[in-house]
């Protein structure tokens, strides 16, 4: 489900997990109670430079 003006970010993954409810309740015009499944997938790149022996 699309929910239209959510953007945000937040310093940790743990961080964006407590915040995201709440910025669905406030964006969401629910009527009745309902429960919205959200599946968050990162993803991590990194570079390391081994110097020659």
């Amino acid at each position: 489900m699309e929910i239209p003006g959510l953007v945000t970010d937040a310093p940790t993954l743990d961080a964006l997990r407590r915040k995201l409810p709440i910025m669905k309740q406030g964006l969401l015009d629910a009527t009745v109670a309902t429960e919205i499944e959200q599946d968050l997938i990162a993803y991590a790149h990194d570079r390391v430079r081994v110097e020659a022996a």
